[in-house]
């Protein structure tokens, strides 16, 4: 499902661009959407976020349960 949505998104915006490629500066208009995109992904990364969620960060210690379980076993 998500895949046919990418399809059609691109489509539709391949159209748009049909119609928009002699009114706008596309150097321009390049520059704005990849700039856009890579703030999109630094506000969509957790690092990047003071409040991110608990269950989004990697563990960083291993219990001592963990640790005696693998020994002995």
């Amino acid at each position: 499902m998500i895949a046919s949505a990418n399809v059609y998104g691109a489509a539709v915006g391949a159209l748009i661009a049909v119609f928009l490629i002699r009114r706008v500066s596309w150097r321009v208009a390049a520059t704005v959407a990849l700039l856009g995109l890579i703030v999109i992904d630094l506000l969509s990364t957790p690092s990047f976020r003071s409040s991110a969620s608990p269950r989004c960060e990697p563990a960083t210690e291993l219990s001592a349960d963990y640790w005696s379980a693998s020994r002995s076993g």
